[in-house]
C-alpha cells in the first residue's frame, strides 16, 4: 500500500466505567471520539477526550484508557503507518495529540469514508485513502477543520484590500515587519482615523491587533517547526524578546518556551479564536501569502 501500512481500524462501543489496561503502542493510531468523555493517560499525563474529538497517538506511547463514568462512549479508531502522501504533512512527532472537533467540522465525515473505503476497497481506494487521511492529519495540524460556507469565510472590501497589501508586503520576507497605520490607510483612501473605524466595524478588531494576531500565529507554526524562540520573534517582527513573550502569553495562554509541549498535550491549539469576520481576514490573507522559507 503506497501511501501507508494499515493494522486494523473500525469502530467501538464502550459501556460506562469500562478501563483499558496501560499498552505500549507499536504504530501510529488515529483516535475519534463521538460519544463520551474517556480519560486518556499518555506517558502519565491524563488527557480528557470529551467527544467530538480527534487523538493523534504515535510508537512509542504508553496509553490506558478509563472510558466515561457515566456514559455510554464510542470511538472510531485507524492504526497505520505513515508512507507517501502522508509525508507531505509535519512530521508525527509535530502532530497535535488532543484536538477538540469544532462545530461543523469535516473530519469525522472523511473519517468514516476511510472506514468504509478499507472494508469495501473500490477501484482506486489506495489513492483514495491517502489523501484523505492526509487530509485529516493536516487539518489537525494547522486547526482547519470547519466546513463554512463560502460566504462566512468571505472578507468584505476592506479586509480584501488590506489582505492583498500584506501578503504584497510580506510574501517571501524574510521578517513580518507590520505597516503603519498611514500605509495601510493610504491603501484603503481614508484617513487613518477613518480607516480605523472602518476595518474595526468591518473585521471586528482594530487594525493593528489584527497584524499582531496574525505574526503571532505566524510565529507559533514556526516554533512547531523547530525554529528558536528567538528566530521566531525576529522573523515574525517583534524586535523586543520580552515584548513578544508576553504578547504570545497573552494570545495562547503560556510562554513560547512551553508551547511545543503544550500543544502536544492538546492544552493549547494553533489557531486563535476570533469572530467569522476575523477568520474571514486571516484565510484571505493566508490563501495570497508565499511564506520566506
Amino acid at each position: 500500500m503506497p501511501w501507508c501500512r494499515v493494522g486494523s481500524w473500525g469502530m467501538g462501543s464502550y459501556p460506562p466505567g469500562y478501563a483499558q489496561s496501560e499498552v505500549v503502542l507499536r504504530d501510529h493510531d488515529l483516535v475519534w471520539i463521538s460519544a463520551g468523555a474517556p480519560t486518556y493517560r499518555i506517558d502519565g499525563t491524563d488527557v480528557v477526550a470529551a467527544a467530538p474529538c480527534l487523538l493523534l497517538l504515535r510508537p512509542g506511547m504508553r496509553m490506558a484508557i478509563r472510558w466515561d463514568r457515566l456514559l455510554p462512549s464510542r470511538n472510531g479508531y485507524i492504526h497505520f503507518t505513515p508512507r507517501g502522501v502522508l509525508a507531505q504533512v509535519p512530521e508525527s512527532r509535530r502532530w497535535p495529540l488532543h484536538t477538540p472537533l469544532p462545530e461543523g467540522e469535516v473530519a469525522t465525515p472523511l473519517l468514516r469514508h476511510v472506514l468504509w473505503l478499507l472494508s469495501s476497497r473500490p477501484t482506486g481506494w489506495e489513492a483514495l485513502c491517502g489523501s484523505a487521511l492526509a487530509h485529516v492529519v493536516g487539518m489537525a495540524c494547522s486547526g482547519a477543520l470547519r466546513a463554512d460556507s463560502a460566504a462566512e469565510l468571505e472578507p468584505g472590501p476592506l479586509g480584501r484590500k488590506v489582505a492583498a497589501a500584506l501578503a504584497a508586503r510580506w510574501s517571501h520576507a524574510e521578517m513580518l515587519v507590520p505597516p503603519d497605520l498611514a500605509s495601510l490607510a493610504a491603501v484603503a483612501r481614508l484617513s487613518r482615523e477613518g480607516f480605523c473605524r472602518a476595518f474595526r466595524a468591518e473585521v471586528g478588531v482594530a487594525p493593528l491587533q489584527a497584524l499582531r494576531l496574525v505574526r503571532l500565529e505566524r510565529s507559533a507554526r514556526l516554533l512547531l517547526d523547530g525554529a528558536p524562540v528567538a528566530q521566531a520573534a525576529l522573523r515574525c517582527g517583534f524586535l523586543d524578546p520580552f515584548h513578544f513573550s508576553r504578547s504570545f502569553h497573552a494570545a495562547f495562554g503560556c510562554t513560547p518556551r512551553t508551547y511545543r509541549g503544550a500543544f502536544a498535550a492538546g492544552r493549547v491549539e494553533m489557531h486563535l479564536e476570533g469572530s467569522a469576520a476575523f477568520v474571514a481576514f486571516r484565510c484571505c490573507l493566508a490563501s495570497n501569502m508565499r511564506w520566506h522559507e
